[in-house]
């Protein structure tokens, strides 16, 4: 069925066949919005580039004309494998690079970089790809998707940690905290205390490590390893200025 379909697919204008390797990489059903700012067209030429694969019956048209979905996933197979994987992770990055000029695709922003981080290799680059793993992180666990938020998290340390020593720090403290919340969030508390334990030595500030300390004693507690809760806070409580 996949040759079958990809032979359709090959029939179709290229500017045709080109916008459908696009879609492919996004997913099986994608916003107008979102397809035209990730192939930088406009909504006319949008139109005129999907209408071929809409007569072929290969794209249906969703939300009222808001959205496009390809009618079968063996389509969406079809025409991602026209891509080797060399050309899908310069194509990803691509995308990750004009979605991520945008806060409302943050996401797929996200896992464009994801499909792509070997190659993000410019400091500058590897910081902006952090940021948005960062933002795409706090929108999953708005959604308690702590799994997404973890492998968003991951990739975010993996770029800094690769960046000279003290390369942006703060945003290092703060996608660290966001990973030890998702951890204990996904219940893998020994992996949790093991990023708690590298927040404390990284960044040694009590302010900085009360919100993850706090959550961190919470952990203790829940697994009845109070005593330890207690020595924690009773160890912290003086670094920020209170008496105990």
């Amino acid at each position: 069925m996949v040759d079958l379909l990809a032979a359709r697919i090959a029939r179709l204008p290229p500017e045709t066949q080109s916008l459908l390797e696009v879609m492919a990489c996004l997913g099986g059903e994608v916003t107008l919005d979102m397809l035209g700012q990730a192939s930088e067209l406009s909504a006319e030429t949008l139109g005129g580039r999907m209408a071929p694969a809409l007569e072929d019956g290969l794209l249906v048209m969703e939300q009222a004309g808001a959205a496009l979905r390809f009618r079968h996933d063996r389509v969406q197979e079809a025409a991602h494998e026209r891509l080797d994987a060399p050309q899908r992770s310069a194509r990803s990055l691509a995308l990750a690079r004009r979605l991520a000029t945008q806060a409302a695709f943050v996401n797929m922003a996200g896992a464009q970089y994801l499909s792509a981080i070997a190659l993000v290799r410019d400091p500058d680059e590897c910081r902006r790809a952090a940021h948005v793993f960062h933002e795409a992180a706090v929108n999953a666990r708005r959604i308690s998707d702590h799994f997404a938020a973890e492998r968003f998290l991951v990739a975010a340390l993996k770029l800094l940690e690769a960046q000279s020593a003290g390369a942006d720090q703060s945003l290092h403290l703060t996608v660290s905290i966001q990973h030890h919340g998702a951890r204990y969030g996904l219940g893998r508390l020994e992996e949790a205390d093991a990023v708690y334990q590298s927040i404390e030595c990284r960044h040694p500030d009590p302010v900085e490590l009360a919100g993850a300390a706090c959550l961190q004693m919470a952990s203790l507690t829940g697994r009845s390893r109070h005593r330890e809760a207690l020595a924690m806070g009773s160890a912290l409580l003086p670094r920020l200025g209170s008496m105990w």
